[in-house]
This record gives structure tokens, sequence and C-alpha cells, in this order.
């Protein structure tokens, strides 16, 4: 759906208008065969009515690359272009990595509408993470397809240098569980947790990625 001049005058008069907060989803597609990306720019809002509205503001093609920074310059230009800086109250992305890029950098820039959104948006986000990362953890650990090698391996990713504490911290709710429900845990020599799913390679962890 494309956004003619005279429409796009009304809409963004509408917008202007609004008393409300909005919030943003930018939703990007990438060609598997070519460099070529596209996104859908959606604004979404409360009425006066209490009643739930979403307009699509743009859809075009991104410059190549499409990485954080190309996606940050592009989303800003956006949100300036249809006035939306001071109205703005979050931005709703995936999590793929050229996303986490341009949040990183939104969180250092000049302009302070992004500064005022994104931080309280990180700050909510790592306090979620925070209460709802061991109960994942478990999970992982229950799957009798990987076991703690998956939780390593992520955990590997996700906290660097801190890891070893959180997989410690799964490990001991692990056990607790265990003892609790009156099961067994079984160790391996030198291992003081339990192993499964000896011999996976980095590229049967792929799939858990999509």
């Amino acid at each position: 759906m494309l956004v003619h001049t005279e429409e796009k005058i009304k809409l963004y008069e509408l917008l202007d208008g609004r008393d409300c907060r909005i919030t943003l989803t930018p939703d990007i597609w990438t060609s598997e065969h070519a460099n070529i990306s596209y996104t859908c720019l959606t604004a979404h809002y409360v009425d006066d009515n209490w009643e739930l509205k979403k307009k699509i503001l743009a859809y075009r093609h991104i410059p190549y690359p499409h990485d954080g920074e190309t996606l940050s310059r592009f989303i800003n230009d956006l949100i300036l272009e249809w006035n939306l800086d001071k109205k703005l109250f979050s931005m709703v992305v995936d999590n793929t990595s050229s996303n986490d890029s341009m949040l990183r950098k939104w969180e250092n820039s000049q302009h302070d509408f992004l500064k005022v959104m994104v931080g309280p948006m990180k700050q909510k986000f790592e306090k979620c993470w925070e209460e709802s990362c061991l109960v994942l953890g478990i999970a992982i650990v229950l799957d009798p397809r990987f076991k703690m090698n998956l939780v390593e391996f992520y955990y590997d990713a996700i906290y660097d240098s801190d890891a070893n504490r959180y997989v410690e911290r799964v490990k001991i709710s692990f056990q607790d569980l265990c003892i609790e429900y009156g099961g067994q845990v079984n160790y391996v020599s030198n291992h003081p947790y339990p192993t499964f799913g000896e011999g996976i390679s980095e590229d049967d962890y792929s799939a858990f990625d999509e």
C-alpha cells in the first residue's frame, strides 16, 4: 500500500492533530538472491474513543548496506518527515542484529527524542529478560535435543564474560527443581552439572535463530 500525495497530506494532518503518543513498527524484508531490502513503517495509536488505530506511513526501498547505521538514519528521517519526534512513545522491532545495532546507535543519537525513547525501552527489556531468562534456560535444559549445551552456547553469545554466572544460576535452579520433585541428577566426570547432546556442532543450533 503506497501513500499517495493527497492521502499522505490527510494522514499527516490526522496524526499531527492527535494529542496521543505513537508507537512505530518497522517491518523489513530482504531478498535472498539480491542485496535489496524494503521496509514498511506503521504507526499505532489510541484515538479519542480509546480505539487502537494503525496507519502505514511508508513502504520504501532501503539503500545498501542494510546495516544498523543505514537503518538508523533511514528510520530517523521518516520520523522527522512525519513530524513524530515529539509524539514518539516506543519502537517495536524484531531481534535481528541490524535492529540491535540501530537501537545501540540511537542510545548515543544527537536527537533527544531517540535517546529518551530507547533508554526506557532498553531498561524495561532488560528487566523483563532478567525475570524470564531463568525460566527459559530451565525449559531448554528439559529439551531432550540439546540440554545444558544449548544454554552454554547462547549464554556465551549473550553475556560474554558474564556467561558463567548466568549458566551457574540455571544449573543450581535446575538441580533444586529436580530435588524438589524427587528426581535425580546424573553427573559425568569432570562436569559438575548434567551434560547431554555430546558431539553437536554450532550449525545444529542455527534453527533456534530463525
